[in-house]
Formats: C-alpha cells, structure tokens, sequence
C-alpha cells in the first residue's frame, strides 16, 4: 500500500511539472522572441471602427487588419479578441488568415485558416513559423457583412502568460495512473478476479465511475437542452407524441397528416410527395409513420412505456429523449461490468482483474454507444435501450446457468429483459437462440424440455410469449398485421414499401460498415466523416459515417480467431456462442444493409455482437499461454496495445469533423478547448 502511495505522489508531482513546463513551453520560449517596438497597425475600408474596440464588417472581401513598418522576426500574434455580448458560456469564435511576408517570400503568402476564442486564453496568442525578418503581416477577419467583433489590441511577439489548468492537471493524473494500473507489465494481471475482495471492488468502481462520468459527459457535449428549446424536427419528440396518444387511449398520434397523403396512389414516393407539398402548400412529418390517414410511431413501443408515459403521468410534462438515452447508456457501462463478470466465472474463472476491467472497457466502447449518447434523440432511444435489455438479460442467464440450482429469478429476468427488445429493436431478437450455447449443459441434463424442468422452461417461455403476444396486438390494431412493426410505413427519404432485396448492395454495405478506413486529417481534430463514393447504380440510404467498424475497432481482429482456437474453446464450452455471435452480426448487417442503409448509429446494433467474440478469444487465449512467460508477455502487450487504440479511436472520435451534432457547431467551446489544451498550447 505505501508503495502505490509513494508512486501516486510521483504520478502527480509528474503531472504538474508536465502542466508547468510542457504545456507551458510557449510562455518560456515567449522570452526569446525579438522585441518589436515600432509597427503600425490599420483596419481596411470594408472592416469599420465603430469604437475604440470595436470593428464592424461593411465588406466581407475587404474586412482585415494590416501590421505594416515591421523588420523583425515574427514569431508570434496576440489578438485580444473579446466576447461582446457576454452571454454565451464559451465565448464567440473569430476566424481569420494570416497573410504574411518574410525574407523569402515579399509578395503575401497566405497561412491555414485560425480560430480564436475569447474565453480561451491560449487561441489568442498565433505562433507563427516564418523564414527571417517580415515588413508587413495582414489579418483577414472571416465573417459576414454587419458582424461586429471586439478587438482591442494586435501585438507582435508579446510575451505569452503561464497559464495553469488544475483540471488538465487531473486529466494528465489519471491518464498516468491508468497508464500504471493497466500497463502489460502490471501487477494487476497475476490477480485473479474476485468481487469479494475490497481492494479489487475499489479498482472496479473507480474505473466504473470513469465510464459513467465519460459517457455523461458525452450526453451533455452537445449541449441538449439548449439544441432542443429550439428543435423544429417533430419527429425528435415522437416518443412524446406516443407518450400522449397512449394515455389517451389511442395508438395513433395526434397531429393531422395533409390532406394529399390519403389522395396519394403510393404517399411513401418522395419525390412525389415533395411535389404535393409544392402545388398544396401543405406540409407532412418527415419521420412518422403513415398508415391509412393516421400518423403512427414507427419506433419500438416499449421505451414510451418505461420512460415517457410514467413521466408523463408523475410530472404532468414531456420527457426530453436525450434524457433517458443518457440513463441507458450510463446503465450500459454498470451493466456491461456485470455481463462480462458473468462471461469470465462461467467460462474462464481464472482471469485476472486487469484483464477483465480492461475487455469491458473495450467491450463499451466496441458496443458504439457514443454515438448514441452524443447524438441523444428519438432515432438512439430504441437502439440504446435495446442495447441495455440485451447484455442485462444475457448477464442474467449466464448467472443463472452457473449455479447448481437455477435460480427461476434469473432466468425470468433475464427473459423479460430479452423479450421487451422486440418493442425496441426487433432484429436484435437474434439472441434468444444465445440460450441454447448459455443453457446447453442445463438442457442436456434435462434440466429445460423436461417434466423435472418444466418450471425452468416456462421461466423463460412464459415472459416472451406474454410480452410477444402484447406486442402482435399493438401491431395489429395499428397496420392489421400482428407481424408488421410499421418501419415500412415511414415517411423518410425514400419508399421502404418497394424497397426490394439488391445482393449487389450488400458489397458496398460490408465495406463501409467494416472496411471502409477511416478519413484522417494531420488537422485537429485529425478525424472527418468519410464521403461515400460508390458506383453502385441504385439508391442507397447513407448519412455520415466515421469509418468502418474494423478500423474503429482494431482489437475486433481478434474475432476472427474463433475458428482457429476453436479446439480450446470447445473445451470452454464458448465456441457456439462466439460463432453465433458473428453470424448473427453479419445477419443484422446484411439487413440493415437491405432494409435501412447506412449511417453510424446502426453499427450499435452489430458491434456489441463482435465484441463478444473478440473478448472471449481473448481470455480463451491468455488462459491457454499462461504458463509460456515469453509468449503471454507479448500477448498482453499487444492487447493492451490495441486496447488503447479501440478505446481512444471511438472516445476520439467524438470530436470528428461531419458527424450529426458534431461539436465544432454544437459546443465550439468544448471543440476548441481541448485543441488549445492539447494540441495547440
């Protein structure tokens, strides 16, 4: 215990003398910088001074600032740009470029565009890398005509301040202290896992808690409060209308479809449709579902029936989506804990704590619920409780099958959990059929299908076909089909009731959402969503996407090992249920691939299923080797190696350039902070 003691110190002495020095190298090389004392600097004709600090843009072609009777060696700008309005909480953003002269260029060379922030300190000081001596430096302001900006000052080679953030400090501690705990070297990997333990109950819950504040943070990144005060997309409050027509007594939602949609042969044709909107003047809502002159929720029921309606009812007012969608995936990270846990006692009880905690955290973030938690509205909800129900009630069957006596709580439990994904996400029903690898010693031993095991058995019929049952009847009141879910029926970009089944889709559908590599920039935030770029010659549903999920997801290599360490595994008894889990992936790629598109949110519905495979070859491997030092040496390192990568690219790419609430317009602030933090100090 003193040890760990005497290298926390270490790690945050380390961590200060990095925020002083490293972070703050500017402000010491600032020292040596030539001092400029005479320059002059002017505003153009189309930039008006309307004040002492204050410009006005009257030309934004002719809006910039010159810095003319220099003859020195430039090495840095200081700005002094500052908020005019006071009421945004990070600032405004002022973008401009630098034009610049030097010994070798006397015509102006234009620089990248900048971005300043007036409540980042650090963006207002520009280094500047040029060649000898300029005489002239010009500084276009990027904006619109009648924009008004407050620019006190412009100097050359001022001196930088030092500048401490205690909650850098932090970050560089605990990345440190995770750094030490998960290393390939540490100690953690000769522990055996035991929740009995307190110290390793301490370790669990502190990387836990880390998770939670991550993905919390995560769900408020895009600001959701301020985006949806002002959100005139009706169909991101669709779980509100359902909330209210249910309570009402009624399964259809309350707005009125336009007339034109009842006197439309086919009102799923898009085209048309937007040609009925032009000549009538009325409007439809995108996103509902349309059925027979009633709008309908085409999203799974039963997040209105945890959620909404409870709400509803209690408050007396709407619940905002983001919110529950932050609450489920908050829950997933505990419950992905507890999953796991159940797979390593059931299957690989001599796996060290540093391995387990370090495939969950891969395993979370593998499962792609950042997406869902940033992008935090009605087309997330389902998925995301899905999500949640799966890996719960999975964790709960695998609790079950390791006692002696199944306890019929469990497997209830676990049934219900499982059961209610159909009124969430249908096509993740795929892993009932996990039962029979999770329950296959039970069922041998008679356990289920049996007169002494009927109890067990109707443990886990009974919950699927009362809730299976209440969901044919919703459906059935609805589109007179109990089978028909009302997907088909929604009013999107294109007619899903003629969708038909093109194979020749599938090839570009397996390699956007595998394949596809990623689009890296040597500019922060260093990642951008890909642009599709297919000869396909058919329609093809896309909006933006990060990568393929193999490059997202680098340690997901290991998943195709199961059929090479399929003789150990079969020892394991996990070798049915790492294929399984790969081929129901692949099924729900390919329909996802024919019956919606692509778009980033739908790799959720796959990549917890990939996940399952690559960790158990993982613990299936490491417990093979574990007695070849020189081998399990090189093992670990490159798991905690590819570990790292899988964890930091999908965290990372919560910054991407493109993407749906992307942060860059959503919070600029938090955006450009962490450039400024690190990776522009």
């Amino acid at each position: 215990m003193k040890k760990w003691g005497k290298t926390a110190f270490k790690v945050l002495v380390l961590s200060f003398i990095l925020e002083f020095f490293a972070f703050n190298y500017k402000h010491f090389e600032s020292y040596f910088f030539e001092i400029a004392k005479e320059y002059t600097v002017s505003n153009s004709n189309g930039l008006e001074k309307i004040s002492p600090v204050s410009y006005k843009i009257n030309n934004s072609s002719d809006a910039y600032f010159e810095i003319t009777d220099l003859n020195v060696d430039v090495s840095n700008l200081y700005i002094d740009f500052n908020d005019k309005n006071g009421g945004e909480p990070y600032g405004e953003k002022l973008t401009i470029v630098i034009e610049m002269t030097d010994e070798a260029n006397a015509v102006y060379q234009q620089l990248p565009r900048i971005e300043i922030i007036s409540g980042i300190k650090e963006s207002k000081y520009i280094r500047l890398h040029l060649s000898g001596k300029s005489t002239k430096l010009k500084i276009n302001i990027l904006g619109d005509e009648g924009d008004i900006y407050q620019i006190p000052s412009i100097q050359v080679n001022k001196i930088r301040p030092l500048i401490i953030h205690p909650l850098r400090v932090l970050l560089l501690y605990i990345i440190f202290v995770l750094y030490l705990m998960f290393r390939s070297k540490s100690v953690l990997y000769t522990i055996c896992l035991n929740y009995k333990e307190q110290r390793q109950k301490g370790i669990i819950l502190f990387v836990l808690v880390l998770h939670v504040l991550f993905f919390y943070g995560a769900g408020l990144s895009a600001r959701p409060v301020l985006y949806y005060e002002v959100d005139t997309w009706k169909a991101h409050a669709e779980y509100e209308y359902l909330a209210d027509a249910l309570i009402s007594g009624q399964v259809y939602l309350e707005e009125t479809p336009p007339k034109f949609l009842s006197e439309m042969e086919n009102p799923y044709d898009s085209g048309l449709r937007l040609q009925y909107v032009q000549n009538t003047g009325e409007d439809f809502i995108i996103d509902f579902a349309y059925y027979n002159g009633y709008y309908y929720c085409y999203f799974g029921i039963v997040p209105a029936l945890v959620f909404f309606v409870p709400y509803k009812v209690l408050a007396g007012v709407s619940l905002q989506t983001w919110i529950p969608v932050v609450i489920c995936s908050l829950l997933y990270c505990v419950s992905s804990f507890f999953f796991v846990y159940q797979l390593i006692q059931k299957y690989y009880p001599k796996t060290s704590i540093g391995l387990y905690i370090i495939i969950t955290s891969v395993f979370i973030a593998g499962s792609q619920i950042l997406y869902l938690t940033h992008f935090a509205n009605v087309y997330s909800m389902p998925i995301i409780l899905a999500l949640l129900f799966g890996i719960t009630g999975l964790g709960l069957w695998l609790k079950a099958s390791r006692m002696k006596y199944m306890q019929k709580r469990y497997l209830i439990l676990g049934a219900i959990c499982i059961a209610l994904i159909a009124g969430c996400r249908p096509q993740l029903e795929i892993i009932l059929l996990f039962a029979f690898p999770i329950f296959w010693v039970q069922i041998k031993n008679k356990q289920f299908f049996s007169k002494d095991g009927i109890g067990n058995t109707c443990s886990i019929i009974i919950p699927f076909v009362l809730i299976g049952l209440g969901l044919m009847w919703y459906n059935f009141i609805r589109f007179n089909n109990p089978f028909d879910f009302g997907a088909n029926y929604n009013l999107t970009s294109n007619d899903m009731t003629h969708r038909s089944v093109d194979l020749y889709r599938n090839f570009l559908g397996i390699f956007e959402y595998i394949f596809q590599p990623l689009n890296i920039k040597s500019k922060y935030p260093f990642m951008e969503t890909i642009q599709l770029q297919t000869d396909y010659q058919g329609y093809t549903s896309s909006e933006p996407l990060l990568g393929g999920f193999l490059w997202m997801n680098i340690i997901s290599i290991f998943s195709v090992y199961v059929f090479k360490c399929k003789t150990s595994m079969k020892e394991h008894k996990t070798y049915v249920l790492s294929w399984m889990s790969l081929v129901s992936a692949v099924i729900i790629i390919l329909l996802t691939i024919q019956m919606s598109g692509l778009t980033q949110r739908y790799m959720s519905d796959f990549g917890w299923l990939v996940m399952i495979p690559t960790i158990l070859v993982i613990l299936d491997i490491h417990e093979k080797q574990i007695q070849n030092k020189e081998v399990i040496e090189i093992f670990m390192k490159a798991v905690v190696v590819l570990v790292a990568v899988s964890v930091i690219t999908n965290y990372f790419s919560l910054f991407a350039i493109g993407r749906y609430a992307d942060l860059i317009n959503m919070n600029p602030y938090l955006f450009y902070l962490v450039k400024y933090w690190f990776f522009r100090c």
